[in-house]
């Protein structure tokens, strides 16, 4: 029991930590567009996706408990040490008050990212089942593999992700756009769900692993950038909190529905489904005037668009920030 509260515990404060990363990233970022900040965030998230598992079981397997221990307090200390060398930049201290600015009204009733949101909740509600439960059921009860193949199945979902990061996304937004590359990633997460659903080899499901971890980093770069760039400072850490709340909701429905649909064997059924929704939500962002607006936006024009675009949401925000 003390472990699953110790769980619990560590897992809320590394959900609290992600809008605090997201918020501060951009800020310590000197150049002027930001979307280089979130590459760089997100393909050392993506690297961790494949070394965590890898260091965790060497670490468990060759470590007692009492050297697992001091470990654990070495790295948080080198971590307290690395953080303190930050030069983190001066924080204005005559800004308005903002606690009367609702921030769920403010994504509910902001159409851009409240698209946004639901096509990150559709993707939880797909990909942490898939990656939780889907590949070890398949490995194990319908190709009869060892327990290496779910390791090297979710390999390839960290690998894509790298490979998103650090360059796929940086070619897709030169040739594409950022507008066309966020709406073409919902649609190949749309195939990648359904090529999970069909795989009837590990061939096929280690592809459409690669394929869900290139296309979930290329959406949720692009996203962020435009979301805590547009978004008025002073709302960017408690926006970001929300917005995460949010996404997160559907991640025990989609375990509850995974569940029944491969108890029933209606996997397919229920995926088929899932990617029809994102191809629809794929086409409201490819056809929409205001999204197409903000992510054709410069650099120098992206801050604090949103506060322009929509002042009524955002009143009683200082409209002095940068």
């Amino acid at each position: 029991m003390a472990v699953c509260h110790d769980f619990i515990i560590t897992s809320v404060f590394a959900i609290l930590l992600t809008p605090l990363g997201n918020a501060l990233a951009a800020d310590l970022y000197a150049g002027v567009d930001k979307n280089h900040a979130f590459k760089v965030r997100g393909f050392v998230g993506s690297v961790n996706t494949i070394l965590a598992p890898v260091l965790s079981g060497f670490v468990i397997y060759y470590l007692s408990r009492q050297q697992i221990l001091f470990l654990c307090l070495s790295v948080a200390l080198l971590s307290l040490y690395a953080f303190s060398t930050i030069k983190l930049p001066k924080v204005s201290t005559n800004t308005a008050d903002t606690h009367a600015v609702n921030v769920l009204k403010v994504l509910l009733f902001n159409p851009i990212e409240r698209i946004m949101a639901t096509v990150s909740a559709v993707a939880n509600f797909s990909v942490t089942p898939i990656l939780a439960y889907v590949i070890p059921y398949k490995i194990s009860q319908e190709f009869s593999l060892p327990v290496l193949y779910v390791g090297i199945s979710e390999g390839f979902f960290g690998l894509g992700m790298i490979m998103g990061s650090a360059w796929l996304l940086a070619v897709f937004n030169h040739y594409l756009g950022k507008h066309h590359t966020v709406a073409v990633s919902t649609v190949l997460f749309a195939l990648g769900i359904v090529m999970t659903a069909l795989s009837q080899n590990v061939a096929v499901l280690v592809v459409s692993m690669f394929v869900l971890g290139l296309v979930v980093v290329m959406f949720n770069i692009n996203s962020t950038a435009i979301r805590c760039t547009a978004t008025p400072k002073a709302l960017t850490q408690s926006f970001e909190f929300v917005f995460l709340a949010v996404c997160i909701i559907p991640i025990p429905l989609g375990v509850m529905a995974t569940t029944w649909a491969l108890s029933g064997g209606y996997l397919l059924w229920l995926y088929m489904a899932t990617a029809v929704i994102v191809l629809l939500l794929s086409g409201v962002i490819y056809f929409h005037q205001q999204i197409k607006q903000v992510y054709r936006l410069t650099a120098d024009k992206l801050p604090n668009f949103y506060q322009r675009q929509y002042p009524k949401l955002y009143v009683g925000v200082d409209t002095a920030q940068p």
